[in-house]
């Protein structure tokens, strides 16, 4: 049975610390209000998670409309980059949700 993503905001500090001293990506916030922390994206997405949605479950991470606009271009290219996802490809959660279409050059350009 696999171990669960550590969850950093449940964590005492002593055990934040160490978790951020083995890997600095748990120190990087991504949303102060949800806590959510690049190293748990990343972690759910080595587990297999290939579209917005799948981070959402598997970190459990309230993807509200007001929330997503503060972090979703941020997740966005944490996505891309760790899955090897073009910007363009990445989807919400099935196989025709992707969030850009059409000419996205400014927005490419904005998350590079």
């Amino acid at each position: 049975m696999r171990k669960n993503i550590p969850r950093f905001r449940d964590l005492s500090n002593k055990e934040k610390k160490t978790l951020v001293a083995k890997n600095p990506q748990f120190g990087h916030v991504i949303c102060r209000c949800e806590q959510a922390i690049e190293g748990e994206i990343i972690e759910a997405i080595h587990r297999g998670a290939t579209t917005v949605q799948g981070i959402n479950l598997e970190h459990r991470q309230g993807l509200s409309v007001a929330k997503w606009g503060f972090y979703g271009p941020r997740i966005i290219e944490i996505l891309s980059r760790e899955a090897w996802i073009p910007v363009r490809k990445i989807r919400k959660f099935g196989k025709n949700s992707y969030y850009f279409s059409g000419n996205i050059k400014s927005i490419l350009n904005k998350l590079s």
